[in-house]
């Protein structure tokens, strides 16, 4: 799941449009959001007024993200409604209760985008960007088709690959598209059929 350029665990289903409503603000849900959230943690006092999900900072959205990730339950529930609180307060840190609940199971550095740390290379730099990205089309099996420096790529296959539980995965096709644009390509998602693969 892709939260501003961060690729993040997908919310468990149980939280159904709770999830969408805090991890995306839409409104749309707030109401659903906050009732489920009261009745979950059996506290009725639960607001989300003056919330809104671009106010979280990367640590606080990285830790909603991973909590909505986990199935519901009553002290995660606290844990949010503890987390929303503290955004509309202005509090950049985390809760004391989210702290602990997280304590050694904090989500490591490999559910956030990866960016090649600036001087560190990963030798792609000795191979041209299509061939790159032609290689990992035969390996992954998903249809391109590229023309001059414009490159077409299946949209429902890589959001599954960008998305896969398998790191090494995801960090292949991130780093694929970067190095495309670094070298110029511009790059299209849409629907394409196995047949126009190249």
């Amino acid at each position: 799941m892709n939260v501003g350029s961060c690729y993040y665990p997908p919310p468990h289903k149980d939280w159904g449009q709770c999830a969408e409503e805090l991890l995306f603000h839409t409104s749309r849900y707030a109401l659903h959001a906050r009732t489920y959230l009261a009745c979950l943690s059996g506290d009725s006092r639960v607001s989300l007024s003056g919330y809104q999900a671009d106010l979280l900072n990367s640590e606080q959205k990285f830790c909603m993200a991973w909590l909505l990730s986990r199935p519901p339950s009553q002290h995660r529930a606290r844990a949010i409604i503890n987390l929303i609180d503290g955004v509309r307060a202005g509090n950049d840190k985390l809760p004391a209760q989210v702290e602990s609940l997280l304590g050694h199971s904090r989500p490591g550095p490999h559910l956030r985008a990866f960016v090649v740390p600036p001087g560190q290379s990963r030798g792609l730099e000795q191979v041209s960007a299509e061939d790159v990205i032609l290689h990992l089309s035969a390996r992954y099996h998903f249809p391109l088709r590229i023309r001059s420096k414009v490159v077409w790529l299946d949209s429902a296959r890589c959001n599954q690959l960008l998305n896969s539980r398998r790191i090494q995965i995801r960090r292949n096709m991130l780093e694929a598209l970067r190095y495309l644009n670094r070298s110029g390509f511009q790059v299209h998602l849409r629907q394409l059929k196995a047949s126009r693969a190249a």
